[in-house]
């Protein structure tokens, strides 16, 4: 009976050491791919106003005239455009 006592105590510990080193030491951020070149949609005659990095986005806003206007939102994992405002003139 002591011995069992004694296993299941020591499954206790290794366990709880385990849970403990897991939260004190979290495991590593995946690598990025490379995605090659991803081409982003400026027109011709806009210019890039301004660019900045959120997580893993890439925000573009794009300027230079009223057709311009706009912001680019790409993932930067994969180089794919996800999606983009436009500001049209009203």
């Amino acid at each position: 009976m002591a011995g069992l006592c004694a296993v299941l105590a020591i499954c206790a510990i290794v366990i709880t050491a385990a849970i403990t080193y897991r939260f004190i030491t979290p495991a590593p951020p995946s690598a990025l791919t490379p995605f090659g070149v991803s081409a982003l949609p400026v027109p011709v005659g806009c210019s890039l106003d301004y660019v900045t990095a959120d997580g893993d986005r890439l925000i573009v806003q794009i300027g230079g005239g009223e057709e311009c206007r706009r912001v680019l939102i790409a993932d930067m994992r994969t180089g794919a455009l996800l999606g983009q405002f436009q500001f049209p003139h009203q």
